[in-house]
């Protein structure tokens, strides 16, 4: 079975390839190269959803339900891969060489669920790992490896701990009969219908047989995947930087997995610890793609930043922040939000300019790959057509100025044509570009002597569309329907009005900037876009300590924002100055959202929190480090690599209903502080109801799961009026069905006074029509 050629979806503009090729960067680059695959030819990663969020709870209702979803809204946007992920500890059905014919309990097999997603145009990928052997299947004297009359039991060390994993053994790759079952699994997921094997905790294998046996083990499904499956490494122990992981693998993770929120993961998470030899390289996304970068480009294998999930924040640089910089990076896309809870965050992985960058095979590189130093924050590569794309990030808690000089960092000459790639609009004729860039987030622009005014938009009527060439005298020729424009295509006179979807591109084809060229998709909806361009502000950046000013919501070409009014305006004035409060004020501030043409207006409420001139910022506690007391269960101090310092706190002796557990935590300064509590689930954890100086606060959190993650649960506003200490107390009130017994665990308690909660918007047509 040869492996489907990649589809240029209809939707997602293909930009031709020149003889440009991609600007080498300062740092020197790794001569290691990957398998010569379909995918790491391209250079850039799948696109896709990714089940991994539902954790445990993943059914097969709910795989239909995605795969719908995918299918109906997110394919002709290039996103084609669904891929299952881990919690197979109970799958056991198997064949008579020892394989996992299904996952998890499910009803269907995996060839089941191939042929399904196939079906639907759609991409398979299922999650294993070649070296395990399930106990029980291994148990069974009957099952014969692969091609062979040798017990699967004899690959594998029963009486050996450090060789097992769970409910798993690890194969020895130098007893007979390893080889034939390593390759086995891979054919046997490609006889199934699998595009893509996802292999987990290869440290594990790595600390059990050492090195040799690692390469050995890639060796051999490379061997037997060849260009038929994309394998992706994830928990890898990246020897040597990565060096047998990027001769062998399609992709490899870049670092650890995404957990708790976009932020966190983006750039919180141990910030500025990477390294070599080890799992993970780095804690969050950016350390590991600044750390791996002279891995990646093509012919090589792709650096992957895991998946997303937009709908944990509420803020739209966040969002931009996260999807810029694994576009920018070469990453696989992969949305992590499911079909009940995208909301309108669609918009942000429907951005063609992203998508462009990945299916043209687009890698960037940052200036340095010193991940401390800010100019690890500005990153720059080209598109096939000769154009540079530039991301200029900001981690940083305070406003930001980034700059890129073109002559200096691009080795351009003169000026080039500017264009924003989150709001499709034209910046201008510039040599050097730099902005003000508020905490969290992003510029992402592109440089080319051809731009398109607007480069595309979602339109409910019609759409006119300008071309710019940097030369005025230039031909530009054009298409509307996706093909590359030529010398016979239309000649570009005038502005283009566009009344249905379409993939317009334009070309240079004679003067100063040929071969530049300008495509963009323009996508008729039959619901006004405004709705969602205003659903998307639901918060705006928290204002620095003694900012002067708000920073204003972004919004995309062809509309405008101002702000209407404010319930404070001895805080936030309605020209959206700020006049600094003495305590922390929450001001609620009405947006007005305009179309510049058509008329069309919306109004949408977003609350701010502006820091008063002598409050103090919100404060993170680790749980092993509180006081605390119980009712009679007795408390230890548990490690774990995923928890926020690598330690946790947990009932040791079992609870029972009724029992507590009490935390005093500090707070420095009174005022309203949003909670959140930081917990690792089991299979035996308990439901509690927290109550704060002996007043219930949220909703009771349920701590079960089957599978062990570290995650967080939001327990609402509390408003202490008095600084010092005060008392969390745990009650335990029940378990779930599920689970095996009523512990509690405390990984950390989060209050933050800097920004606010989420609210429920509210909008008001006033339309004018």
């Amino acid at each position: 079975m040869k492996r489907r050629h990649r589809q240029c979806f209809s939707l997602t503009v293909a930009m031709a390839v020149s003889c440009v090729s991609l600007f080498c960067l300062t740092s020197p680059v790794s001569r290691t190269y990957a398998a010569d695959t379909e995918l790491t030819r391209k250079g850039t990663g799948t696109m896709g959803w990714h089940a991994t969020n539902y954790g445990g709870g993943f059914t097969e209702d709910r795989m239909v339900a995605n795969t719908e979803w995918i299918a109906n809204n997110m394919k002709d946007f290039g996103y084609e891969y669904i891929c299952l992920d881990g919690w197979i500890n109970d799958g056991t059905d198997h064949n008579e060489n020892g394989y996992v014919v299904r996952y998890k309990k499910w009803i269907h097999d995996f060839a089941y669920w191939a042929n399904y997603v196939h079906a639907k145009g759609l991409k398979f990928g299922v999650y294993y790992n070649p070296t395990w052997v399930l106990k029980s299947i291994a148990d069974d004297p009957n099952v014969k490896i692969v091609g062979t009359d040798i017990p699967l039991k004899s690959i594998v060390h029963p009486d050996d701990p450090s060789k097992s994993f769970q409910d798993w053994y690890m194969v020895d790759p130098s007893l007979p009969g390893a080889e034939q079952y390593i390759k086995g699994m891979v054919d046997y997921y490609k006889s199934a219908g699998a595009d893509l094997l996802k292999v987990d905790f290869i440290r594990l294998f790595d600390d059990a047989y050492g090195p040799e046996a690692t390469t050995t083990f890639y060796k051999w499904m490379r061997e037997a995947a060849g260009d038929d499956i994309i394998l992706y490494y994830a928990n890898q122990k990246n020897r040597d930087h990565a060096a047998a992981e990027s001769e062998y693998a399609d992709m490899i993770r870049a670092s650890e997995d995404y957990r708790q929120d976009i932020w966190f993961h983006n750039s919180v998470r141990n910030r500025g610890q990477v390294k070599d030899n080890s799992w993970p390289p780095a804690y969050n996304l950016f350390d590991g793609l600044v750390w791996l970068s002279d891995k990646s480009g093509k012919g090589k294998a792709i650096l992957d930043g895991d998946f997303s999930v937009l709908s944990s924040s509420t803020s739209d640089s966040e969002k931009k922040f996260r999807l810029s910089l694994l576009a920018m990076a070469g990453s696989s896309l992969n949305i992590g939000d499911n079909y009940s809870n995208v909301g309108n965050n669609d918009v942000y992985y429907q951005n063609w300019e992203i998508i462009n960058m990945n299916q043209a095979g687009f890698i960037g590189k940052p200036l340095v790959r010193d991940v401390n130093d800010p100019l690890s924050q500005i990153w720059k590569g080209q598109m096939p057509d000769g154009s540079w794309v530039v991301g200029l990030f900001n981690r940083e808690d305070t406003v930001q100025t980034r700059s890129i000089d073109f002559a200096k960092d691009l080795g351009l000459t003169g000026n080039y044509l500017v264009s924003d790639m989150w709001t499709h609009a034209p910046l201008g004729s510039m040599s050097s570009y730099s902005a003000d860039i508020e905490a969290h987030g992003v510029r992402l622009i592109k440089i080319s002597q051809l731009a398109m005014e607007p480069s595309g938009a979602f339109f409910h009527r019609s759409q006119k569309v300008t071309l710019h060439g940097l030369d005025p005298k230039a031909k530009i020729h054009y298409t509307t329907d996706g093909s590359e424009p030529d010398a016979s295509s239309p000649e570009y006179k005038g502005s283009i009005k566009i009344d249905k979807t379409t993939t317009l591109r334009a070309k240079i084809i004679q003067g100063d900037g040929r071969g530049y060229e300008a495509a963009a998709r323009f996508i008729k909806t039959d619901t006004d876009p405004i709705d969602k361009i205003a659903a998307n502000i639901q918060s705006i950046p928290a204002p620095d300590k003694g900012a002067e000013a708000i920073i204003m919501p972004a919004v995309p070409y062809g509309y405008t924002v101002d702000l209407k009014s404010s319930d404070r305006e001895d805080v936030i004035t309605r020209k959206g100055s700020i006049i600094t409060p003495k305590v922390d004020t929450r001001v609620e501030l009405v947006f007005e959202v305009k179309r510049k043409s058509e008329g069309g207006k919306r109004e949408i409420r977003v609350p701010v929190n502006v820091r008063g001139s002598a409050n103090t910022p919100g404060i993170v506690i680790e749980g092993e480090s509180m006081q605390n007391s119980t009712s009679g269960p007795t408390m230890t101090t548990l490690t774990d690599t995923y928890a926020s310092q690598g330690k946790f706190l947990q009932t040791k002796s079992a609870p029972a209903v009724n029992d507590w557990v009490e935390l005093t935590v500090h707070v420095a300064q009174a005022g309203t502080y949003r909670m959140a509590l930081g917990y690792k689930t089991y299979g035996n954890m308990g439901t509690a109801q927290l109550f704060v100086d002996g007043k219930p606060q949220g909703n009771p959190v349920d701590q079960y799961a089957s599978a062990q993650i570290i995650t967080s649960a939001d327990l609402g506003d509390v408003t202490f009026s008095e600084p010092g200490d005060h008392r969390l107390r745990f009650v335990v009130t029940g378990k779930n069905a599920g689970s095996t017994g009523y512990h509690l665990g405390f990984d950390y308690i989060k209050l933050t006074n800097s920004s606010m909660p989420p609210v429920t918007t509210s909008q008001a047509d006033q339309s004018g029509k």
